[in-house]
């Protein structure tokens, strides 16, 4: 990331937002904790890019909008503050823009025909921007300044701005494809996130989490990793398993306590969190229009979080489903399970996409490189690789080599290739193997020899053709010669000692080989040894 690192295995930043609270309360959050919708390649923002429409006459929409006119109207599809900037371009383009919100951000362009792509146009937003910075998350760099044309600058612009998300949900980590694929070696990162509704009619008293572990998690692993809810954020001591504060609250002018308690109940695997709005003086619950989480209204002030890790069993199934739901309810109000299609109406059932699914991935990849021939009568030759996996698809292959049985050094790293070309030299042997590496991070166990072999010549191995008794009682044979390349014949009777018969250099074509001193031996054995130049 540019702005900060990002942990994998933790499935969040190691460095705290940049942006600060206008990250949301949460500094380490990746993506929303939904990288399954959104990305943050910058460390600062995250957006959806899944979702883009350019049709009709200007019209410009993002995941988070919806067209709701005709031609070159556009309307932003949740209820957001919104300003507008007019454009020199011509009347009735207006740029409308939400000032920050922790629900995320909005954004919509609405041209007329035929100013859509103007330099004017470009220039109001770029004089917007420039005047309103501090009410955006930053960047790092003027996301305008690497745009070409004018059309670019409002399409990127309205690109960085768009997010959404359900207030009420479990996020849980991010894994490799449609089946969200991950190994049982890592920690499991989790948010619950809850939010007192825009049209609720007053502030939220109390709310209460409860999140059933499946058998799946090691629950003696679990860390409270944050609290947060408005403005406020709760650190975690190191390890914690159980947090219990009283902290002090305002509300219209009343001062009570929220008495928060948060943990996991390791025999059963419930994990928990409690918020109590509470007089100190009486011990007991402020008047019914004060409370601790107001109704939303675009600046974050009704939205809260905890978040945990976890770790897996260890040895569990490939495949194995591991889903998490948490009960959320307000008040005395009916509970909302996060994995409802809809937070006010159950009867609309539920939807595996809002369990947080996650499948284990314990299987290792199998890869092989492909047979050789024995001998390459070229320096360049290809060399090809495959294979195969129970779990999620290979991503990349590493591929090494050892020349004339030496060290082994890699050739390509992290390829998604299944084939290249390599470069020998004459005259060397080389042996190949392949690590694959899956999508949920499994890497194949490393091969302890070769699984191909091949030998580099300047030319096809000397074949031995036509072995036959002349009429004058001598033995001769035949075999192909290549021009500039020493050829010694020799023959031996115990395969030990050798005597040379001949010795020439080739000059291409068939070379015929007699041996006038055959004659009598009862054994006799012949060999052909190549110098090459």
């Amino acid at each position: 990331m540019r702005a900060r690192y990002y942990a994998s295995d933790m499935g969040r930043f190691i460095g705290n937002d940049p942006t600060h609270y206008q990250g949301g309360p949460n500094f380490y959050v990746y993506a929303a904790n939904n990288p399954l919708t959104f990305i943050d390649p910058t460390g600062t923002i995250s957006w959806n890019d899944t979702s883009r429409l350019f049709t009709g006459a200007g019209q410009l929409g993002y995941g988070g909008f919806q067209i709701i006119g005709g031609a070159g109207a556009l309307a932003v599809a949740a209820p957001v503050p919104l300003i507008s900037v007019p454009f020199t371009g011509g009347a009735g383009a207006y740029l409308y823009v939400p000032y920050w919100a922790y629900a995320g951000y909005y954004a919509a362009v609405q041209f007329p025909s035929g100013v859509r792509n103007t330099q004017a146009g470009a220039q109001d937003l770029r004089l917007f921007y420039e005047e309103n910075r501090d009410n955006f998350a930053e960047l790092g760099t003027d996301i305008l300044s690497d745009l070409a044309a004018p059309w670019d600058y409002v399409q990127q612009f309205a690109l960085y701005l768009v997010s959404s998300g359900d207030p009420n949900q479990l996020i849980g980590p991010a894994g490799f494809g449609m089946q969200n694929y991950l190994t049982d070696n890592g920690l499991f990162g989790y948010e619950i996130r809850f939010e007192n509704d825009t049209n609720a009619t007053a502030p939220a008293q109390i709310v209460q989490i409860t999140d059933p572990l499946s058998t799946n998690f090691n629950w003696s692993t679990f860390l409270l990793t944050g609290i947060a809810f408005g403005d406020k954020i709760l650190s975690m001591p190191p390890n914690a398993q159980h947090f219990q504060t009283n902290l002090p609250f305002s509300y219209e002018g009343v001062n009570f306590v929220v008495q928060i308690e948060a943990g996991i109940n390791l025999a059963n695997g419930q994990v928990f969190a409690d918020f109590y709005s509470i007089d100190p003086d009486t011990g007991l619950p402020p008047p019914v229009n004060i409370g601790f989480l107001p109704p939303e209204d675009g600046t974050g002030r009704g939205m809260g979080q905890i978040s945990y890790l976890v770790r897996p069993q260890p040895n569990l199934p490939t495949g194995t489903l591991i889903t998490n739901v948490a009960d959320i309810q307000f008040d005395v109000n009916p509970i909302i399970a996060t994995d409802q299609v809809s937070p006010t109406d159950p009867s609309l059932g539920i939807a595996l996409s809002n369990e947080a699914p996650v499948t284990i991935d314990d299987s290792l990849p199998v890869s092989s490189v492909d047979s050789l021939p024995a001998v390459e009568t070229s320096t360049n030759f290809s060399v090809c690789w495959s294979g195969t996996n129970a779990g999620p698809a290979i991503v990349s292959y590493d591929i090494y080599v050892s020349t004339n049985n030496g060290p082994w050094v890699p050739w390509f790293l992290g390829t998604s290739n299944s084939c290249g070309t390599f470069n020998g030299q004459l005259g060397a042997t080389y042996g190949f193997y392949s690590i694959a590496h899956d999508g949920a991070g499994n890497v194949q166990v490393t091969p302890t020899a070769s699984q191909a072999i091949t030998s580099v010549t300047a030319n096809s191995p000397v074949i031995i053709n036509a072995p036959m008794w002349n009429g004058d009682g001598q033995f001769q044979f035949t075999f192909n010669s290549t021009t500039s390349v020493n050829y010694t014949v020799e023959y031996s009777t115990d395969l030990i000692h050798w005597v040379s018969i001949l010795e020439f250099e080739g000059s291409g074509g068939t070379r015929t080989v007699v041996d006038p001193n055959a004659g009598g031996s009862t054994e006799r054995f012949y060999r052909v040894k190549v110098e090459y130049p």
